[in-house]
């Protein structure tokens, strides 16, 4: 349902100082104030941490080492609907010009048709795990427009709240057009903010778990790290063969990516304040 605006940017300046400029972050501030709350707490805590249960390496490594896209985003889909224990939505995969990718969001969920509808281009980067974020954020937040849906269904406990908010639901005007101000109107909406959060909080522990399962596999597997240089040099003395060099490159990679996922994991606990009293 969230029409997908840059984190800092995306605003009429003729109407209102541009975002980025003036360090306005309306949707930062919101899940600075929201994040901690002991009521999204309790309704979402619980389920973001079952990705205990789920393999967020497979993820990872679609986007990035395979560079499948497609097998990234049903993964993702896949273990969010197990989480959320609802029925996994289809993806509904659409290839726009890079020229128009401003126009449409990362990802939209349709409930009548019960899909998940992703906006790629062909020339759309994952290379490095900061960058799989922003689709995994987003799919995470309409999968959780997607269990709302579930819940009004189900006549659950927010169902009402679910139900009013989607009968009452104000969609800003695209980008450039949108103000600031209508911006804040739209993410504040009860339906909005509650996907605003759990997406980030989802991400917080998708994070985390690639941190916990990357360090074990790196000590279950019997290397030396000995550094690029050294591995080369000793590849090319004959020292190792091919089959222990690639063994060896890889698991520098993963160290290298491992050192890169806890930077993005601490950088986004101090962007929330998470780490503060």
């Amino acid at each position: 349902m969230m029409l997908e605006k840059d984190r800092t940017n995306g605003f009429n300046r003729n109407r209102v100082e541009d975002a980025q400029e003036t360090k306005i972050n309306p949707l930062r501030e919101l899940v600075v104030d929201k994040i901690r709350s002991e009521e999204y707490a309790s309704l979402m805590d619980p389920i973001v941490q079952k990705i205990t249960e789920g393999d967020a390496g497979s993820i990872n490594e679609s986007f990035l080492y395979w560079g499948d896209y497609q097998l990234g985003y049903r993964e993702t889909i896949s273990l969010l609907a197990n989480i959320l224990d609802i029925e996994e939505p289809r993806l509904d995969l659409h290839i726009v010009p890079k020229l128009e990718r401003i126009k449409y969001p990362i990802a939209q969920y349709n409930d009548r048709q019960s899909a998940i509808r992703v906006f790629h281009t062909e020339d759309d980067s994952y290379v490095g795990t900061g960058k799989i974020m922003a689709p995994i954020r987003k799919i995470a937040h309409e999968m959780w427009h997607a269990y709302q849906f579930n819940e009004i269904r189900k006549h659950g406990p927010r169902s009402i709240i679910y139900q009013d908010g989607f009968n009452q639901y104000y969609r800003p005007p695209d980008k450039p057009r949108c103000t600031i101000e209508e911006y804040e109107r739209y993410i504040k909406q009860p339906v909005e903010e509650e996907a605003i959060v759990f997406g980030e909080k989802f991400v917080l522990e998708f994070v985390k778990k690639l941190i916990k399962d990357s360090t074990n596999e790196l000590a279950n597997q019997k290397h030396s790290l000995i550094g690029r240089a050294a591995l080369e040099n000793a590849f090319h003395e004959g020292h190792i063969d091919e089959q222990d060099y690639f063994f060896e490159l890889e698991n520098i990679e993963k160290a290298e990516q491992l050192g890169e996922i806890k930077k993005l994991y601490t950088s986004m606990r101090e962007d929330y304040n998470l780490d503060k009293d």
